[in-house]
């Protein structure tokens, strides 16, 4: 009988080790995923920011044609365009030197809004792991 007894421990013992070496597998496996996740949408927004910049380059060297008499604030000379002698701009020139944006010049994209976002989120996240330092 005391041969029994002493194998029963034993038994429990590699049950309990093989449950606890399951839930390691199960949350290497889940860490493992959610860095999967986050390295995925760093790059993916950093494939998204620089498409969007390649777009914004493209809309900035776009010609566009003026048709009406416009101040160039850089040089405070009327610049003198009409429908019979139209000039011809590219849409980073009309920005910077008139001021003005065109409706053929506007970024048609959330990159402003969606850079704000990310900044408040990083600015929360920074304050929420100086606020739980803090409290330790």
């Amino acid at each position: 009988m005391d041969n029994s007894m002493e194998t029963v421990p034993v038994l429990q013992k590699k049950e309990e080790k093989t449950e606890f070496q399951r839930f390691n597998i199960i949350l290497g496996t889940c860490l493992c995923f959610i860095c999967f996740l986050f390295v995925n949408f760093i790059i993916g927004t950093i494939y998204w920011y620089q498409s969007d910049m390649e777009d914004r380059d493209r809309i900035d060297h776009r010609n566009i044609t003026i048709s009406e008499k416009l101040i160039d604030y850089t040089t405070n000379d009327v610049i003198k365009c009409t429908n019979n002698h139209p000039c011809y701009f590219t849409c980073s020139y009309v920005r910077e030197h008139f001021e003005k944006t065109p409706h053929e010049c506007e970024y048609k994209d959330y990159l402003n809004i969606i850079i704000i976002i990310i900044e408040v989120w990083l600015v929360v996240a920074v304050l929420g792991c100086l606020r739980s330092k803090n409290n330790t």
